[in-house]
């Protein structure tokens, strides 16, 4: 009967611990369900619904400790979320509020952490999340205030230490950064549109069935009066089917592809 009594207590006072111990596990399991989940409808309502209770549930797991890997989970729901299903009227202030919150969260994780110099995970969160935020900004706003060196520092810190992270993306955030950054004598000199059409073209051939990956590299061709080539990808690109893992995204892609052969009449 002793025995069991101390068997009993035992039970009582560890089951919890570890019950606790691995909540934060679950939470990040279920988050990394919804996320996947987040594409397997075509429904704009239900897509939020499942990104919605991903991030609400890394958001738990963050609660219970912070890591490099949690943030950058939250970074790529986040980012999916206001970037390929909020719009309207307050699409702008909801998602200047939230990238800024999170950019600052990223921020002040990495302050006195070493471990994110050498981290993918927080170049890649930094440089996506900052540049979500940029988007928001007049281009000469972002030139003026550092924050296009910010996004383009973050983004070559990815690219050397994993060219291949996330589909090749250190490629695509410096393609686009040369291509849209405005070059000022003085205060931003980098911009480079022949260094665009370099990392754009290594994306494309990364991921030749990547809607945008054509209808970005279309872009900066066309600016470097590439305009036959560009007129090919840009076709290409609003032939391509939508992918079943990349719906939004590509869905996204293909309106802004369209909206782009309008406005330079093809």
């Amino acid at each position: 009967m002793r025995k069991l009594t101390i068997l009993l207590l035992v039970a009582f006072l560890v089951l919890p611990v570890l019950i606790a111990s691995n909540k934060p596990l679950a939470d990040e399991e279920a988050g990394d369900k919804y996320y996947v989940e987040r594409n397997n409808v075509t429904n704009t309502a239900k897509a939020m619904e499942n990104i919605d209770k991903a991030i609400q549930s890394y958001e738990k797991a963050l609660k219970a400790g912070e890591s490099e890997i949690l943030y950058y989970k939250l970074a790529l729901t986040s980012e999916f979320k206001y970037n390929y299903l909020i719009s309207g009227e307050d699409a702008h202030q909801q998602k200047w509020g939230a990238y800024k919150a999170l950019v600052d969260r990223l921020e002040k994780f990495c302050e006195g952490n070493t471990l994110c110099a050498g981290s993918k995970y927080m170049a890649y969160s930094r440089a996506i999340i900052w540049g979500r935020f940029g988007e928001l900004m007049n281009p000469l706003e972002a030139a003026y205030s550092g924050l296009a060196d910010k996004i383009k520092d973050y983004s070559e810190k990815l690219l050397a230490l994993d060219p291949a992270f996330n589909d090749y993306a250190a490629y695509v955030l410096l393609g686009r950064m040369h291509y849209k950054a405005p070059n000022i004598v003085f205060v931003l000199t980098w911009p480079d549109k022949n260094k665009s059409r370099v990392y754009l073209e290594e994306y494309y051939r990364h991921n030749p069935n990547m809607i945008s990956a054509k209808y970005f590299l279309a872009d900066t061709l066309w600016d470097l009066d590439l305009k036959d080539k560009a007129k090919e990808l840009y076709l290409l690109a609003i032939k391509s089917p939508l992918r079943p893992r990349y719906y939004f995204e590509d869905l996204k892609a293909m309106e802004e592809c369209a909206a782009r052969e309008k406005e330079l009449g093809l």
